[in-house]
């Protein structure tokens, strides 16, 4: 009788979970809800003023995000009660079911309160703005839809009540909203800032928004991550029977989880738009320098030694539930809004610091020069749209990614900041997952390269891929820069997309790390057979060491834009004017190679050889 009853009121806990959560949902559509463009409705005979939505029946800017963040506190509190309950519960069943309500209820009002109370209280006047300015350009464009015939001016049909009544609305909304107040100047906003020179709310917006709001911020999320260690600690010893040590503490966990979001709520009062934020503005130089390194060449050598020292430290089998645990509730929250694809985790901060520190320290630690160079004659236009091809791939492409950050290349080519494609196998593990998204690096693909080029204009693509890595001995064993030609899908998207063909070309990049187990022939089997060269150990300074061993320094040459000799930009090109333009593209890249050889001591003597599909 006693099982009945508990199961019949983890069934009722569970059913009141899942009703709150669809009528919460039905809430903030309505919380949400802003029309793009105020509905008309043409009436029967002409084409008169008709309905509009009635805006005066929906919440106020500020009383919507009031109303987001006192149904996140419920939802906080329904948690903290369903802790409570799993700390009670009989049975194994019973508390894996009530600690996963808890931890369920913990995420949705994290979600609630930051994300859509802060967007509501934060973003609506961002969007409100936006909108004027679309009706501005909407009215500019129908005044100048004018025919002039027989010398005199003949103003097509306009519907003026339209007109007037999406100004009305824009404006009334825009004054409505209390914020028409003068903003700081910013230099641009393509790194998350706006037009008007204020930074838009983001769900991921590290280091921005006042030391206030940081602060409290990182004080908020510690408190809440620290409660949801023991949650889901408890649900996996619960599915082994062993989690009665540990039951005593989900109650603190849930009084700590909703003390987190209360001061995330807080923190949503102490937003700065107009404080960007700087990364480690008090952190010592060496340090920095040390970091930088590290970030670059041993993500994944760090990664994997946590990862196994876990299993040393708490044993296989609770290191093994423990990683069950945590890794997909990483990889659900890392994988929001699809970051590897539209690059939506990027960090402004994080970039320019990455650019500036590797701009003094890669000079010092390859004991030589870093340079940027354009071509002599290449001119770039910010409207344009570019490919640039990085050549050569070598072990690690690492310049690929940097490249776009450092000073130089700000300085040469104002305006352009194009992300980088690289193979979605560097995307799988951890910490190199959220470095590569931080910096803005996204996944290769025909998607994401459309994406790419609609939202930037420009990115950057390493043509040769795994093909042109395990040519990479060739540097050394025969003194040639094996350049792989056998990729044609980058060339057909940019003709389709109407993008320009430019090649980068990276001198001293490749031969600073080394296969340690150098079988050419084993490589080029391997990777026929799986796809990647097997066995695969870069190594550099210091013998076996990951880092990069010395060398005469570093040098990216930018080549000029590759004009197509057929008129196909823009179009779906025919395999001919393909082969053609990827003949011209390899061609370019090769006369850009002999060039420039003789600038970087021990390329002297290199030639470009281009490798076809076929070997």
């Amino acid at each position: 009788g006693a099982s009945l009853a508990n199961q019949k009121h983890a069934v009722r806990a569970v059913s009141a979970f899942a009703g709150s959560l669809s009528l919460a949902f039905m809430v903030n559509s309505i919380l949400v809800f802003e029309p793009e463009v105020p509905v008309r409705a043409k009436q029967k005979g002409g084409s008169g003023p008709g309905a509009r939505w009635n805006m005066s029946k929906l919440p106020s800017k500020s009383s919507s995000s009031a109303i987001a963040v006192f149904e996140g506190f419920g939802f906080a509190v329904a948690g903290l009660l369903f802790a409570e309950a799993g700390n009670r519960a009989v049975g194994t069943v019973h508390g894996v079911v009530y600690s996963a309500c808890a931890v369920a209820s913990f995420l949705v009002s994290s979600m609630i309160i930051y994300g859509l109370g802060g967007l509501l209280r934060h973003m609506r006047r961002m969007e409100i703005s936006r909108r004027l300015s679309d009706a501005v350009t909407f009215v500019h464009k129908r005044m100048n839809s004018a025919d002039l015939r027989d010398g005199r001016n003949r103003m097509r049909e306009i519907d003026v009540d339209a007109t007037l009544g999406s100004l009305e609305y824009y404006s009334s909304a825009l004054s409505d909203s209390g914020h028409c107040r003068r903003r700081r100047d910013r230099s641009n906003g393509s790194d998350g800032s706006s037009s008007t020179g204020e930074i838009e709310w983001r769900f991921w917006q590290a280091f921005r928004g006042g030391t206030m709001f940081i602060a409290m911020q990182a004080a908020g999320w510690v408190l809440f991550s620290a409660a949801m260690v023991p949650l889901f600690w408890s649900i996996g010893l619960a599915l082994t029977g062993a989690a009665h040590w540990i039951q005593s503490y989900t109650t603190h966990a849930g009084y700590a989880a909703v003390l987190g979001v209360i001061v995330i709520a807080c923190s949503l009062l102490f937003f700065n738009r107009d404080n960007v934020g700087e990364l480690f503005v008090w952190t010592p130089d060496f340090l920095q320098h040390v970091a930088c390194i590290c970030i670059l060449y041993v993500p994944a050598h760090m990664t994997l030694t946590f990862i196994i020292s876990t299993f040393l430290v708490l044993g296989a089998r609770n290191a093994a539930i423990s990683w069950a645990l945590l890794l997909p509730v990483y990889y659900s929250l890392t994988g929001l809004g699809k970051a590897e694809k539209d690059g939506s985790r990027e960090w402004p901060a994080f970039r320019d610091w990455l650019g500036s520190t590797c701009a003094w320290v890669l000079p010092r630690w390859f004991e030589g020069s870093l340079e940027v160079v354009v071509e002599d004659g290449a001119h770039f236009d910010k409207d344009q749209r570019y490919v640039f091809g990085y050549v050569p791939h070598g072990l690690y492409p690492l310049g690929a990614a940097y490249l776009p950050l450092l000073p130089a290349w700000r300085r040469m080519m104002p305006g352009i900041c194009p992300p980088t494609l690289c193979a979605s196998i560097v995307f799988v593990l951890p910490v190199l997952r959220d470095l590569l998204q931080w910096l803005g690096l996204r996944v290769v693909s025909k998607q994401t390269f459309i994406r790419t080029l609609e939202q930037r204009n420009s990115l950057i693509v390493v043509p040769g891929g795994q093909a042109e890595l395990v040519l990479t001995s060739r540097l050394k064993s025969h003194r040639e820069a094996a350049i792989y030609a056998g990729h044609k899908g980058f060339i057909r998207l940019a003709l389709q997309q109407g993008a320009r063909v430019c090649p980068i070309l990276c001198f001293g990049e490749a031969t600073s790390l080394s296969n340690f187990i150098d079988t050419p022939r084993m490589h080029q089997w391997s990777y026929k057979k799986f796809g990647f060269p097997v066995p695969f150990l870069a190594t550099g300074r210091w013998w076996i060491s990951p880092f990069p061993a010395r060398g005469q320094g570093l040098k990216f040459v930018i080549g000029k834009p590759v004009e197509p000799s057929t008129n196909c930009l823009g179009l779906v090109p025919t395999e001919e004017q393909v082969d053609e333009y990827h003949h011209q593209f390899y061609q370019a890249t090769k006369r850009l190679f002999n060039e420039h050889k003789g600038t970087l001591a021990g390329y002297e003597n290199t030639e470009a050889v281009l490798v076809p599909s076929n070997q």
